[in-house]
Protein backbone atom coordinates (compact mmCIF):
# COMPACT_ATOMS: atom_id res chain seq x y z
CA UNK A 1 0.00 0.00 0.00
CA UNK A 2 1.39 3.29 -0.88
CA UNK A 3 0.00 6.94 0.80
CA UNK A 4 0.98 10.45 -0.61
CA UNK A 5 3.88 12.11 1.53
CA UNK A 6 1.08 14.05 3.57
CA UNK A 7 -0.02 11.12 5.12
CA UNK A 8 1.66 10.23 7.76
CA UNK A 9 1.35 8.23 11.23
CA UNK A 10 -0.46 11.12 13.10
CA UNK A 11 -3.63 10.84 10.52
CA UNK A 12 -3.81 7.14 8.95
CA UNK A 13 -7.53 7.82 8.86
CA UNK A 14 -9.54 6.62 5.82
CA UNK A 15 -9.56 3.73 3.33
CA UNK A 16 -6.64 2.38 1.59
CA UNK A 17 -6.95 -0.40 -1.69
CA UNK A 18 -3.88 -2.39 -2.02
CA UNK A 19 -1.57 -1.35 -5.01
CA UNK A 20 -0.07 -5.26 -6.13
CA UNK A 21 1.71 -2.89 -8.85
CA UNK A 22 3.82 -1.32 -5.69
CA UNK A 23 3.99 -4.93 -3.82
CA UNK A 24 6.78 -7.41 -4.37
CA UNK A 25 5.02 -11.12 -4.65
CA UNK A 26 4.08 -12.17 -0.86
CA UNK A 27 3.56 -15.92 -2.04
CA UNK A 28 7.28 -17.72 -0.91
CA UNK A 29 6.40 -15.61 2.23
CA UNK A 30 3.32 -17.35 2.87
CA UNK A 31 4.31 -20.76 2.02
CA UNK A 32 7.07 -20.61 4.26
CA UNK A 33 4.21 -19.74 7.00
CA UNK A 34 2.24 -22.97 6.26
CA UNK A 35 -0.64 -21.24 3.82
CA UNK A 36 -1.83 -23.93 1.58
CA UNK A 37 -1.82 -23.33 -2.34
CA UNK A 38 -5.48 -22.78 -2.47
CA UNK A 39 -5.51 -19.81 0.20
CA UNK A 40 -2.52 -18.55 -1.61
CA UNK A 41 -4.05 -18.33 -4.50
CA UNK A 42 -6.97 -16.62 -3.26
CA UNK A 43 -5.09 -13.97 -1.59
CA UNK A 44 -3.09 -13.46 -4.84
CA UNK A 45 -6.14 -13.12 -6.50
CA UNK A 46 -7.85 -10.89 -4.05
CA UNK A 47 -8.02 -7.12 -3.53
CA UNK A 48 -7.39 -6.52 0.28
CA UNK A 49 -9.11 -3.16 1.79
CA UNK A 50 -7.64 -1.30 5.17
CA UNK A 51 -10.53 1.18 6.93
CA UNK A 52 -8.44 2.71 9.38
CA UNK A 53 -8.92 4.67 12.19
CA UNK A 54 -6.50 6.26 14.52
CA UNK A 55 -7.64 7.87 17.56
CA UNK A 56 -6.89 9.40 20.89
CA UNK A 57 -7.90 7.09 24.47
CA UNK A 58 -5.66 9.52 26.69
CA UNK A 59 -2.16 9.87 26.15
CA UNK A 60 -2.09 6.73 24.06
CA UNK A 61 -2.72 6.76 20.15
CA UNK A 62 -4.87 3.67 18.75
CA UNK A 63 -5.98 2.48 14.94
CA UNK A 64 -8.80 0.40 14.97
CA UNK A 65 -8.06 -1.26 11.05
CA UNK A 66 -10.99 -3.43 9.72
CA UNK A 67 -10.03 -5.45 6.40
CA UNK A 68 -12.35 -6.19 3.78
CA UNK A 69 -11.56 -8.59 0.97
CA UNK A 70 -12.56 -9.14 -2.46
CA UNK A 71 -12.77 -12.98 -3.73
CA UNK A 72 -14.73 -14.98 -1.06
CA UNK A 73 -11.90 -14.52 1.82
CA UNK A 74 -13.11 -12.89 4.65
CA UNK A 75 -11.66 -9.74 6.33
CA UNK A 76 -10.26 -9.44 9.89
CA UNK A 77 -10.01 -6.49 12.15
CA UNK A 78 -7.17 -5.73 14.44
CA UNK A 79 -6.90 -2.87 17.20
CA UNK A 80 -3.74 -1.54 17.82
CA UNK A 81 -2.02 0.55 20.46
CA UNK A 82 0.63 2.75 19.62
CA UNK A 83 3.24 2.56 22.51
CA UNK A 84 5.07 -0.65 21.64
CA UNK A 85 3.18 -3.55 23.85
CA UNK A 86 2.89 -6.63 22.62
CA UNK A 87 -0.93 -6.93 21.39
CA UNK A 88 -2.17 -10.25 20.59
CA UNK A 89 -4.50 -10.92 17.56
CA UNK A 90 -5.91 -13.87 16.43
CA UNK A 91 -6.58 -14.03 12.50
CA UNK A 92 -8.43 -16.42 10.59
CA UNK A 93 -5.64 -17.16 8.25
CA UNK A 94 -2.36 -16.35 9.81
CA UNK A 95 -3.96 -17.86 13.51
CA UNK A 96 -1.99 -16.69 16.77
CA UNK A 97 -0.47 -13.33 15.93
CA UNK A 98 1.59 -10.61 18.45
CA UNK A 99 2.20 -7.78 16.87
CA UNK A 100 4.02 -4.55 18.37
CA UNK A 101 3.51 -0.50 17.08
CA UNK A 102 4.58 2.60 17.97
CA UNK A 103 4.44 6.01 16.63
Amino acid sequence: MSAPPEVTVEDLNGTWVMDKTLSNDPDSVFKLQGLSWITRTAISLATITLHATEYKDGDLVRIDIAQTVTGGLQGTTEHRKLDWSVNDHTDHIFGSVKGQSDS
